[in-house]
């Protein structure tokens, strides 16, 4: 099976927006925090090397989140997280 992308090529700026996109409103709707929380951390993720974004990238937006936030998501924060990353990626998808 092919790789989904070459491992030395960055992801779309477009998912990597949409993906942060997804954890600062986690963080403002989920978790009742600023979303500026995620801010230094992304700029750590984003100075990593390539092949450790990818990594980062194919975990959940949630527990980047909750991680943040210092808190483990119920099942309710899950359920009205995947209502919100469905609603995200459907507008990343649309261009906004």
């Amino acid at each position: 099976m092919a790789p989904v992308k070459e491992p030395n090529v960055s992801l779309p700026r477009s998912h990597v927006d949409a993906y942060w996109e997804l954890v600062r409103r986690s963080l403002s709707d989920i978790f009742d925090r600023s979303p500026s929380e995620a801010d230094d951390y992304q700029q750590e993720i984003e100075n990593l090397p390539l092949l450790q974004q990818d990594f980062f990238y194919n975990g959940e937006a949630l527990y980047v989140a909750a991680a943040l936030a210092d808190e483990e998501p119920t099942e309710k924060q899950h359920a009205h997280y995947q209502r919100l990353q469905a609603k995200i990626y459907r507008l990343s998808e649309r261009g906004g």
